[in-house]
């Protein structure tokens, strides 16, 4: 029976997947809700179905030249259904693909980050950084901060990517999307000749070398809303990378990164309890305190995550912060909560803490109405008993003891 892949990628929509894994000799496996789930009814694929396949696919003489000499490539792929972007290379003299499902992009509001990273958008210059593993939804947030403001800003919008995943149609913005290999030779050279383009905002898809991290700090810097992924854990993390990709200009990446960055937001897809992954998100505001932190060269994670957590006020959260917020809704379990949180012990203190202050609100709740109720029955019989006193005093006065100017007089004188 020879291998269908548009049977396979089809399914992979119906099933809400985010990625089809197809690579000899198995059969393809489809990740759902970030678990591989293998498509036990199609066959096993061999060598030469995967050779056929990167021949039929394979956009460009260019593309199928960077695969045979680097041994991967990337690239989209379309059917009527959906596109794909496709994640092509060598594994044991074979070949092997990744095809990441390329939804229409969503709306901010959807994805459930904080709104302090959507009012970023509203940055005149500056940079924001958008942090993650692969498969964390990084390029999802960027497509959706691009719409957002594609939706509310009159401007010049320009994107650089490897490859294009998210077609965006002009609204009140002009969006220009440039994809590496095609459009331009590399991220580096394809942001200096943007900074010509007449660019209100810039979008980067990866931000993985010394001059696009340059060029970046110094478009933020000049009056430009620079939007990049990189490939980091956490904010303490990507501000290390954005300065070991700049070694050789280290101290002043530190100073730029302090004067132009509004904000980063660190990204993971966890399992959920209503059917889809939920995003686990840690917020950095750059404030004050955070600028001088990342002037330090010697700056300790420990005291940069302290920093973050303290920052609530400005929009700050941890990852271990968002994970109780989502435990609490019951969106997600606490044991799945406990093995995505950055220090689980303090992750569990942190809910019991919180049950015993729920608790406590509780039963100060039911004590206030307690006392409350015992005050009305106190009014009520003090009413009664002034009521009834009342009644008396007038039935006395009835019997013959008038009241005069609010006094008893006697009617012998």
């Amino acid at each position: 029976m020879a291998f269908d892949l548009e049977d396979a990628l089809r399914e992979t929509l119906q099933r809400e997947g985010s990625d089809l894994h197809i690579k000899v000799p198995a059969r393809p496996y489809v990740r759902v809700q970030g678990r591989l789930v293998e498509l036990e009814h199609l066959p096993r694929v061999t060598p030469d179905d995967t050779r056929a396949l990167l021949d039929r696919m394979m956009p460009s003489n260019h593309k199928r030249k960077i695969f045979e000499s680097r041994g991967s490539a990337e690239f989209s792929h379309y059917i009527d259904e959906g596109r794909f972007r496709v994640s092509a290379f060598h594994q044991r003299g074979s070949v092997a693909f990744v095809f990441r499902a390329i939804r229409p992009a969503p709306d901010f509001a959807e994805l459930g980050l904080p709104a302090v990273v959507g009012s970023w958008i509203d940055a005149r210059r500056g940079l924001v950084l958008i942090t993650g593993p692969t498969g964390a939804g990084k390029s999802t947030t960027l497509a959706s901060m691009i719409k957002l403001i594609s939706e509310r800003k009159p401007c010049h919008i320009i994107t650089l990517e490897d490859p294009v995943e998210y077609l965006h149609p002009d609204a009140q913005a002009l969006v220009s999307q440039r994809e590496i290999e095609r459009d331009a030779p590399t991220y580096q050279e394809a942001l200096r000749a943007a900074l010509r383009h007449d660019p209100d905002v810039l979008a980067i898809g990866d931000i993985r070398d010394e001059g696009t991290a340059m060029t970046a700090l110094r478009a933020g810097e000049s009056g430009h809303l620079v939007i990049g992924a990189v490939h980091a854990a956490t904010p303490y993390e990507a501000i290390k990378y954005i300065e070991e990709l700049s070694r050789s200009h280290e101290s002043l990446a530190r100073q730029q990164l302090a004067a132009t960055l509004v904000g980063i937001v660190s990204q993971r897809l966890v399992p959920s309890t209503i059917g889809r992954p939920l995003v686990n998100a840690e917020v950095l505001v750059n404030t004050a305190r955070v600028a001088d932190l990342i002037r330090d060269r010697d700056l300790s994670a420990a005291v940069f995550t302290n920093a973050i957590a303290e920052g609530g006020y400005y929009g700050m959260q941890t990852f271990d912060a968002d994970l109780t917020a989502h435990v609490r809704a019951g969106h997600i379990t606490m044991a799945e909560a406990m093995s995505f949180a950055s220090n689980p012990s303090d992750l569990r203190l942190g809910m019991h803490a919180s049950e015993m202050a729920k608790r406590e609100e509780s039963e100060g709740a039911t004590s206030e109405g307690a006392m409350s109720e015992g005050s009305m029955s106190e009014r009520e019989t003090s009413e009664g008993e002034a009521f009834e006193r009342e009644k008396s005093d007038s039935e006395l006065s009835e019997g013959g003891m008038p009241k005069v100017d609010g006094a008893i007089t006697s009617t012998n004188g």
